[in-house]
């Protein structure tokens, strides 16, 4: 999606998965023959997104082109096999390319299949023989089986584990988790929770710039939430949100995390009785007011600040109820929200200033 950030490079999580997967491969073909798994067919598929162009095996290919009679073959090249690539290898891979080349590349072979790692980074699960020959018999498309890897990872724990272990190793921990279950930062939001619980005291609500989505999971702990939008802008940030989110919450059914910027969710926001902002709002640039103006009249906002950023802002005494730093301070924050049809319901202190305001009009 534009704009996010700390993507999840697919290509490393392929590898990192490999060897788990590699375990499951039969399985995993095996659950599709039986209707457990789905997947999709599809008939024309460039060869290159399950398998670039085999440098390993020109050698092979060479061999079998050059030497069209099996016996020849085994004659001229026994020398060369060793281990799993064998006689009997070397018969089967050679009936293929010849079976190939003759008959043409037909239903009655299984598709060549592969797991989609997401943004078109696929996982071969077998057809490496297959690709070889049809590679060099000048083929560009053909038909192939995708599995969705949520779907695999649904079915196998230790695929799903080492998912998990790889999105919470390279998350950015700006929530301070460090490999705990509960941040260090739980007081301070444990505290928020309690000082505005008046003000969300029911109904749908959102985190915007969720991080890891701690503060999604107490509030979807409080009694009288029905739902808990997390938004943010940071993919592998929402994928450890979805991870930590079922360790950290008791109504984890209750969350839904959105990547992206919270503008791009008008259909979420226009769902919200309360939004909270932590240390978020200024960061949005013009999305801070496309949110607002998102908002239906009667949904509260709940702001916490970052007097931090001052020291970033130039001539920080100087009012200026604007976009951008300044609505890190409360005394830029107020006038912004009152200049936005907004009414200013309490500013309350926790480790920073909380604004808490209702949309009037």
């Amino acid at each position: 999606m534009d704009g996010t950030i700390n993507p999840i490079n697919r290509e490393f999580l392929r590898e990192f998965l490999r060897e788990e997967i590699f375990n499951k491969n039969n399985e995993i073909i095996k659950l599709y023959r039986d209707d457990v798994l789905q997947g999709a067919i599809i008939e024309d598929y460039d060869i290159n997104l399950i398998w670039p162009k085999p440098e390993s095996r020109f050698h092979w290919i060479e061999i079998i082109k050059n030497n069209p009679n099996y016996d020849k073959c085994i004659m001229a090249y026994e020398n060369k096999l060793k281990g799993k690539r064998d006689k009997i290898w070397l018969k089967k891979y050679h009936d293929l390319y010849y079976s190939l080349k003759n008959e043409g590349y037909s239903n009655k072979y299984f598709p060549i299949t592969g797991i989609d790692m997401g943004n078109g980074t696929i996982y071969r699960l077998d057809g490496t023989h297959r690709c070889s020959c049809l590679h060099d018999l000048g083929y560009k498309n053909i038909r192939v089986l995708i599995f969705k890897l949520e779907d695999i990872m649904n079915l196998f724990e230790n695929i799903n584990n080492k998912f998990e272990e790889f999105i919470l190793s390279e998350y950015p921990d700006y929530q301070e988790f460090r490999g705990k279950i509960e941040p260090k930062t739980k007081e301070r939001y444990g505290n928020l929770i309690n000082i505005t619980r008046k003000y969300h005291r029911k109904g749908i609500m959102s985190d915007i710039g969720c991080n890891a989505g701690y503060f999604c999971s107490l509030l979807s702990d409080e009694d009288n939430c029905q739902k808990v939008y997390g938004i943010d802008i940071s993919e592998l940030d929402i994928e450890a949100a979805k991870i930590l989110t079922k360790k950290n919450s008791n109504n984890p059914d209750k969350i839904e995390f959105c990547l992206g910027h919270a503008h791009h969710y008008p259909e979420v926001i226009k769902r919200c009785d309360v939004v909270f902002f932590l240390r978020s709002i200024y960061h949005l640039g013009i999305g801070a007011k496309k949110v607002l103006e998102m908002m239906n009249v009667g949904t509260r906002v709940i702001i916490e600040c970052n007097r931090g950023q001052r020291k970033k802002i130039p001539n920080p005494e100087v009012i200026v109820p604007t976009i951008g730093k300044r609505l890190a301070l409360v005394d830029n924050l107020v006038p912004f929200l009152e200049n936005n049809n907004f009414e200013i319901n309490d500013i309350l202190f926790n480790v920073d200033d909380v604004v808490i305001a209702t949309k009037i009009k």
